[in-house]
C-alpha cells in the first residue's frame, strides 16, 4: 500500500494557511487568467492537474517583472557555502525577514513567499556544484567553459538562462585608489592556496577558518562584491590588516582579502588602514554561446537541461534521464514573468511524473513560457509557499508510493538526503530533503529604523548579549557580551543602518572594549539601556522586560 497522507496532509495545510481557495479542475490546456491565486503584490500561486497522458500534479508560481517590490533571490543551506545541508523551508525561514540590497540599498526586508530547490550539490558538504550569486554578492564562480551557468535575476529586472562561462584572470581584481596599483584576485570562497590572494564574502562563513600564514585584511564594503566589470567597481575601505592571525570573522557588508607567500608580500606593500579600494570581477560568455548580461546580477544559480530556448523546446538526445518520468524542478521566464515549476511524480494515480520534453511542452503551451532550465530534480524536487512545502516531497525522494524505480529515472535524488529524524518512517505530512541552495520569489519590505540610540552614544547591555555579524539572527554569534557591559553605537562609513528592523527585531551597531580587546558587531536594540550624555543631571530609564 502506498502512503497517501503526505500529499493530502500538505495541501489541506496549505488551503488552511493561506486561505487560499484553488481550483482543481483536470487541465491539459491552458488555465483561465482568474485561476492564479495571488500570493503578494506581484506573485502568484497556481496548481494543475493533469490528466493527460497520464495523471501529473504540478505546481507554479510566478513572478511579476514590472513589479518593482517583488524580487528573485538565492538561498544558501545554513547561509554558508560548506555547513551542510538544509531543507528548503529552512532555508526560506533562514532569509524571511533579513535586509537584502534590492534596490541597491541595504535595508529593505524580505518577505519569502516562494522557494524551490535549486542546482546540484555535494553530498558531504553541501556545498553547490555551480555558481552562486546571493543578493548580489558574487559568492560561488560559475566553472570555466561548463554548461552549468543556469538562471540569472539582475537588479534591473532582467532575466536570462547563461550556457557557458569562463574568468580571465585580468578581470578580476581590486585597485588601491590611493596610488592606482591593482592586484589580482586569484580565487573567491575557497581554500587560500599557496602565493595567491583569495577574497572572502559573508556567504562562505561566519570567518575564512585559515591559518596564520598569510595577511588578512577585513574591507568594509560600500556595496556587495558583485560582477562589475571594470572600470566599474564596488568601493570598500581597509578597516583593519591582520598579518599572521588567520581566522577573520566576516561581517554582513565586509570581504575578507587573505594573502599567503608572495601575494602576503605585495598585499602589505599595497595597503593601509584607511585605504579605499574598489573591486571590479566579470565574467564572459564564450563565443558560442548567447550574450548575456551580467553586470549586477543580483542572483544566480546553476541549471542542468536548458530545454526551453526562445519557445522551442529543445532536449539533448545523449541525456537519457530527460526521456524518463521523473519529478522535476525548473524555472523558467517570458516578457512579464519569472516562473516556478515543480511536477510531481512516482505516485500512481495521482502524480506518476514528466519528461524534460512535455515539461517543455507544458511551460511553453500552458503558461507561455519562452526559456526555461531545470535545476536539481527527481528527489530534490520540492515547493515552499510561506514557509510549507506543498507537494509531494515525500513520494518524489523515497519512491515508495508504488511505482518502482528499476532505475529508469535519473539519480538526481542521490544529491539529496533524508532527514535524520524519519530516517525509517513510512511516511510523515512534513518530510522534506536536504539540499544546498534554493531559489526564491521575495516581497519586499520597506526599510524601518527605530532613532532611539544615535551613533556615538553609549548605552549598557541589560543582560548578556548576543554580538552578531549583521544585524539580525541570520548572521553568526561571534561572542556574548556580560550584562552591564558599557558599549558605544558606532556609525556606518557608506550606509545608514543603525535601529535597523530585521528578523523581528531592532538592531544597533557597537563596540565593545574590555581588557584590552576591543569588538565590533550587532546586538538587539531591546538588550540596549540608553545612558543620559555626561553632565545630564537626571534621565528616566524605563524598565524593558525580557
Amino acid at each position: 500500500m502506498r502512503p497517501k497522507h503526505p500529499y493530502l496532509y500538505r495541501f489541506r495545510l496549505f488551503l488552511t494557511l493561506l486561505l487560499i481557495a484553488i481550483a482543481l479542475t483536470p487541465l491539459s490546456a491552458g488555465a483561465a487568467p482568474d485561476a492564479w491565486t495571488p500570493l503578494a503584490s506581484g506573485i502568484d500561486f497556481q496548481m494543475f492537474h493533469l490528466t493527460q497522458p497520464r495523471p501529473l500534479n504540478l505546481f507554479v508560481t510566478r513572478l511579476s517583472r514590472s513589479n518593482l517590490m517583488a524580487t528573485i533571490e538565492t538561498a544558501i543551506a545554513n547561509g554558508s557555502l560548506a555547513s551542510g545541508r538544509q531543507s528548503i523551508s529552512g532555508m526560506a525561514a533562514h532569509d524571511d525577514q533579513a535586509i537584502n540590497y534590492w534596490g541597491e540599498t541595504w535595508g529593505n526586508r524580505n518577505r519569502v513567499v516562494a522557494a524551490v530547490n535549486g542546482y546540484y550539490f555535494n553530498l558531504s558538504s553541501g556545498e553547490p556544484f555551480s555558481g552562486v550569486v546571493h543578493s548580489g554578492w558574487y559568492a560561488k564562480p560559475f566553472s570555466d567553459y561548463v554548461g552549468d551557468a543556469g538562471f540569472a535575476w539582475n537588479l534591473n529586472g532582467g532575466a536570462f538562462i547563461g550556457r557557458c562561462v569562463y574568468h580571465q584572470a585580468r578581470d578580476q581584481f581590486f585597485t588601491v585608489l590611493r596610488s592606482g596599483e591593482t592586484r589580482k584576485i586569484n580565487g573567491v570562497n575557497i581554500p587560500r592556496p599557496t602565493d595567491s590572494l583569495v577574497i572572502y564574502t559573508p556567504q562562505y562563513a561566519a570567518s575564512t577558518q585559515t591559518d596564520t600564514d598569510g595577511v588578512e585584511v577585513l574591507v568594509e564594503m560600500s556595496r556587495p562584491a558583485m560582477l562589475l566589470p571594470a572600470p566599474a567597481r564596488a568601493l570598500g575601505t581597509v578597516m583593519r590588516i591582520r598579518d599572521r592571525h588567520g581566522d577573520t570573522p566576516i561581517p554582513f557588508d565586509h570581504v575578507v582579502l587573505s594573502a599567503s607567500g608572495s601575494a602576503r608580500v605585495d598585499l602589505l606593500q599595497k595597503l593601509q588602514v584607511g585605504d579605499e579600494i574598489g573591486i571590479s570581477q566579470e565574467i564572459k560568455d564564450c563565443p558560442s554561446a548567447p550574450q548575456n548580461y551580467w553586470t549586477k546580477t543580483y542572483a544566480a544559480l546553476g541549471g542542468d537541461y536548458h530545454f526551453l530556448i526562445n519557445g522551442v523546446v529543445t532536449i539533448s538526445t545523449d541525456n537519457p534521464d530527460a526521456r524518463v518520468l521523473n519529478s522535476r524542478t525548473a524555472v523558467g521566464y517570458n516578457a512579464a514573468y519569472v516562473y516556478f515549476i515543480v511536477a510531481d511524480g512516482w505516485n500512481p494515480g495521482v502524480s506518476e511524473g514528466i519528461t524534460v520534453r512535455e515539461l517543455g511542452e507544458f511551460a511553453r503551451n500552458t503558461l507561455g513560457i519562452s526559456d526555461a532550465v531545470t535545476l536539481d530534480s527527481g528527489g530534490s524536487s520540492t515547493m515552499v509557499i510561506n514557509g510549507f512545502p506543498v507537494n509531494n516531497t515525500y513520494c518524489n525522494f523515497t519512491r515508495q508510493c508504488g511505482m518502482a524505480s528499476s532505475g529508469q529515472a535519473g539519480g538526481a535524488n542521490q544529491n539529496a538526503e533524508v532527514n535524520p529524524k524519519y530516517a525509517g518512517a513510512v511516511a510523515s505530512p512534513d518530510f522534506e530533503p536536504l539540499v544546498g541552495t534554493a531559489l526564491m520569489m521575495v516581497a519586499v519590505e520597506p526599510k524601518v529604523q527605530s532613532s532611539v540610540f544615535v551613533s556615538g552614544q553609549a548605552a549598557l547591555t541589560r543582560w548578556p548579549s548576543e554580538l552578531r555579524l549583521g544585524p539580525g539572527t541570520n548572521y553568526a554569534v561571534q561572542s556574548i557580551l556580560p550584562g552591564g557591559a558599557s558599549v558605544r553605537v558606532a556609525g556606518m562609513r557608506y550606509k545608514d543602518l543603525n535601529g535597523v528592523l530585521a528578523k523581528g527585531a531592532f538592531w544597533q551597531r557597537v563596540e565593545y572594549s574590555s581588557s584590552g580587546s576591543e569588538a565590533l558587531g550587532w546586538v538587539r536594540q531591546d538588550d540596549l539601556l540608553w545612558l543620559p550624555p555626561p553632565g545630564a543631571q537626571s534621565v528616566y530609564l524605563p524598565f524593558v522586560s525580557r
